[in-house]
């Protein structure tokens, strides 16, 4: 108990000397993050800062937020102080929060937003790993939208939308940072309009002519069809005839008297004396 006791005795100089130390800033020990308190001109920032012994690599194109001389400093590509890492958050001298959001080792993360003075928010940035990646709004004082957009990888990245006034007056699509321009309309002269009349014209005739064609086509068909059934029915009739000839023609040698057969009569007998 009595090193504990040490330990937090320690601690608590330590945090009350550098409170003395920097002026304007209140410092408050946490686990692995310190909590300090920045006076400003216009506003006041509560933020978190990295104490533990991580090493943290830094990327030559993301802006870095790190705390020192009793400011919150903003660099791309490194920073000299210690890293902001956990909650920020900054307020008007009306009490009134002006910006929110969070730290991941001096980038931000998650969603941010700020506001005017009067309340209004001001915008709404999604953030991954210090980029901006995500729906993105932007509004004027008075909470009329400005900007409607999506962003990736610090880059916009789908439909963007503008307004003035509340109204739209602009709509874009991206891919990667690139505009999808529309494909232009080619203005059409009276020449080509003659000639398109012209072929047009064409196709309906041509169209005309394929639809009587059709119509003969199935005429033929009928035609031939009407035909054929004829020639079977007419080579049907032949076969029953012929058939009917045969019977008729059996039946009249069945029924046809047979002739009557000459008996041979028997001649006497003779008998010669000598």
């Amino acid at each position: 108990m009595g090193k504990k006791m040490k330990q937090f005795s320690v601690l608590v100089v330590l945090s009350m000397s550098l409170a003395f130390l920097q002026g304007n800033a209140q410092v408050f020990f946490r686990k692995k993050t310190q909590l300090i308190n920045v006076n400003n001109k216009d506003y006041s920032e509560r933020v978190e800062v990295f104490v533990g012994k991580r090493g943290i690599r830094t990327n030559d194109s993301l802006i870095y937020s790190w705390y020192a001389f009793n400011k919150v400093m903003h660099t791309v590509g490194a920073f000299d102080g210690q890293i902001l890492h956990g909650d920020y958050k900054a307020f008007y001298y009306s009490d009134n929060l002006k910006e929110k959001g969070i730290y991941r080792y001096g980038l931000r993360s998650g969603k941010w937003i700020s506001w005017y003075e009067n309340g209004n928010i001001k915008d709404v940035v999604c953030w991954k790993n210090g980029k901006k990646n995500g729906d993105c709004r932007l509004y004027d004082f008075k909470g009329e939208p400005l900007l409607l957009a999506h962003y990736k990888n610090n880059q916009y990245n789908g439909l963007v939308l503008t307004y003035e006034a509340g109204k739209q007056i602009s709509s874009k699509k991206y891919k990667n940072g690139i505009e999808l321009l529309p494909a232009k309309k080619e203005l059409i002269t009276h020449e080509k309009k003659v000639a398109l009349t012209e072929n047009k014209a064409e196709v309906g005739e041509s169209k005309k002519v394929v639809s009587e064609n059709k119509k003969t086509v199935t005429e033929n068909k009928k035609e031939v069809t009407s035909t054929k059934q004829k020639t079977k029915s007419g080579k049907w009739k032949e076969k029953v005839n012929h058939a009917k000839t045969k019977v008729k023609s059996w039946f009249k040698k069945k029924d046809a008297p047979k002739p009557k057969e000459n008996k041979p009569v028997a001649k006497p007998l003779t008998t010669s004396i000598k």
